[in-house]
């Protein structure tokens, strides 16, 4: 969403302080909305490892580990790239690491639909 929005906010809100300010806001709500589907998705496959009495082996799979560590990423970019860039101290390093990090959680979260639908094709 963020590739895609945000560059469209900066072509036709007036100021870059306002676009600013909304592409904010939309990573925000896009964070939360990410968390709440990682709580649920790995709810879901702990719940079925249980279920089939393979309980600890869950963590032997790497996309659990790929979810819960998008999840991470997206924790990190709310709780300590924004307000750093909302400092606007050392303004590049934290735009840089911010970008680095959605774009490693963009990947942890197309890895992870990929690796379910080839599961679910089987």
């Amino acid at each position: 969403m963020g590739l895609v929005v945000v560059p469209m906010l900066f072509m036709y809100l007036p100021t870059p302080q306002t676009a600013g300010q909304m592409a904010a806001k939309l990573f925000s709500a896009q964070t939360y909305l990410a968390l709440g589907f990682m709580v649920i998705w790995l709810w879901a496959a702990v719940s079925a490892f249980f279920r089939n009495h393979l309980g600890p082996h869950i963590f032997h799979q790497p996309l659990f580990w790929c979810v819960l560590a998008s999840g991470l990423c997206s924790l990190v970019l709310e709780f300590i790239v924004a307000p750093q860039i909302l400092l606007r101290e050392n303004l590049a390093f934290w735009h840089l690491l911010g970008s680095g990090l959605y774009l490693a959680q963009g990947f942890g979260v197309f890895w992870a639909l990929y690796e379910e639908a080839r599961r679910f094709k089987r």
